[in-house]
């Protein structure tokens, strides 16, 4: 009779084995978030190119029927691919493969289900997007997100990137210039565009520098809820007409394509800035543009030259025209930058900023009105130039000293992944 029992219950059981591994149903794995970390960390190590100083993050949790998309903010419309509604529960990660980077610059996308599968994966320039919404963390200072402290989104960080967290220290800028000279300052993010905290950060920082340089009433900003092209006019039209000012200093930070940025959720190009300028012949203008692929707008204008652009003149861009704009890096591959503890929110701005107060202090002044090579017509120019080389070498003007010597530590790093860029005439 035991017999019997024994072999009917083990019936029984291979029988419901078999109908739990057939389609009628099944007992699949369930993983947990630390599980899906792993999985994020294994599925970085096999795939190709990816760069030593890519971050990768855990986002957010999925819910059945979320869409994972991205957004370029050089383009008009988005070219990433849209996922299908998930049909599984899971979470998002992130390999961010120009760590903080200003947009557009590469990355990967990947979704991981509860049960260990991968839901979406894709390449992209944007950044990534749940029905079409930024995730929380996208939201936050990138130093919550790109970090060697202990935290619950850093899941791949081995080159020990670290971006601080950043408090304001307004410059001392001693004020230098005649009354002629003013500067619109433009911030073209949106709240819903990542590194929005950076960028306006950095903006209030150059704007209390102009402000500095030039006085409060020279000094006009545009930024998020006016900062469409319109407002850019509008700004120096008051300038020229209110103030009388004829020397403009135009600084802009955004993300940004090939002579392109996108401003206040719009583009904004190089032939819209010469337009602008072409209005004011008897205007002087200087331009100070941070975003990726700013040196190709300093390519634009210096291929115009002199004769194109007379009253263009000098521009400095961030970077050149294939590389990204970064924010803050205190530390990676083994680097420490070398103000660290000064500089903040944004590589090159910050740093730049740090150098018109070194140089316009009264003892340092006269360096600045002594420079005679080049030759520049005004001292707002010999500022801007020294400021410039200063920022690419800690120890100008001493000569012949190696690149890895400059502030920007994005510009030290193994791969040169930052090399900011001048023209003038």
């Amino acid at each position: 009779m035991k017999r019997i029992k024994f072999i009917v219950l083990f019936f029984l059981i291979t029988l419901l084995s078999f109908w739990l591994s057939s389609c009628g149903g099944g007992l699949a794995v369930v993983i947990d978030i630390a599980a899906a970390k792993a999985q994020f960390t294994t599925w970085i190590g096999n795939q190709a190119g990816v760069p030593g100083n890519a971050v990768g993050n855990y986002l957010c949790t999925l819910n059945i029927g979320d869409v994972i998309s991205s957004e370029d903010p050089s383009e008009e419309v988005s070219s990433a691919r849209q996922s299908a509604p998930m049909n599984e529960e899971g979470w998002l990660f992130y390999l961010d493969e120009q760590a903080g980077g200003f947009y557009p610059h590469p990355g990967r996308i990947l979704a991981i289900s509860k049960t260990g599968k991968i839901m979406f994966q894709e390449q992209t320039e944007g950044w990534p997007l749940v029905n079409q919404q930024l995730p929380d963390i996208m939201k936050e200072p990138v130093s919550s997100r790109i970090t060697t402290a202990p935290n619950d989104h850093v899941v791949y960080n081995p080159a020990q990137v670290l971006i601080p967290v950043g408090i304001i220290k307004y410059p001392w800028i001693i004020q230098i210039f005649f009354r002629i000279y003013g500067a619109v300052v433009i911030d073209g993010l949106t709240p819903s565009q990542n590194l929005y905290y950076e960028a306006t950060q950095a903006h209030l920082m150059m704007e209390d520098a102009m402000q500095d340089l030039f006085g409060v009433d020279r000094v006009r900003t545009v930024a998020y809820p006016n900062n469409q092209s319109s407002d850019i006019n509008t700004a120096v039209a008051n300038l020229v007409t209110n103030e009388k000012v004829n020397n403009i200093t135009l600084y802009i930070i955004a993300h940004g394509g090939h002579q392109y940025v996108n401003m206040g959720g719009y583009g904004y190009s190089c032939a819209n800035l010469k337009t602008l300028m072409d209005s004011y012949p008897n205007v002087r203008f200087n331009l100070i543009i941070e975003t990726c692929h700013g040196g190709s707008w300093k390519d634009y204008f210096q291929a115009l030259g002199a004769a194109g652009m007379p009253n263009l003149d000098m521009c400095i861009s961030s970077t050149t025209s294939e590389k990204s704009a970064y924010p803050d890096w205190d530390y990676s591959d083994g680097l420490t930058d070398h103000n660290a503890a000064d500089d903040e929110f944004v590589e090159f701005t910050s740093d730049f900023i740090l150098q018109m107060e070194r140089w316009t202090d009264p003892a340092n002044w006269p360096t600045i009105q002594g420079l005679t090579t080049p030759a520049f017509a005004n001292n707002t120019l010999k500022l801007y130039y020294y400021c410039y080389k200063c920022v690419k070498n800690r120890n100008y003007p001493a000569a012949a000293l190696p690149i890895y010597e400059s502030y920007v530590l994005t510009e030290r790093t193994p791969i040169l992944i930052q090399e900011p860029e001048i023209y003038y005439q």
